[in-house]
């Protein structure tokens, strides 16, 4: 796995880090300062990288799809 430095948007959100050696203790996935990533975390980093997948129906600026071709 590649991982790189945390953005400072990433920072903010206090993810949980399975790599740690607090990871390994009892009640660790319990804490509250801790944030387990859902769906809408991810596309909110994917979003502060670039763009958010889950919004591309409402962008304009996008190439319209130019429908299918193929030989039977």
């Amino acid at each position: 796995m590649i991982e790189g430095k945390a953005t400072e948007f990433e920072k903010t959100l206090h993810l949980v880090n399975t790599f740690s050696v607090e990871a390994g203790e009892k009640n660790y996935f319990e804490r509250e300062d801790i944030t387990l990533p859902d769906e809408e975390i991810v596309m909110k980093v994917a979003e502060s990288w670039s763009i958010n997948p889950s919004t591309l129906e409402n962008r304009n600026d996008i190439l319209p799809a130019l429908g299918l071709l193929g030989d039977r």
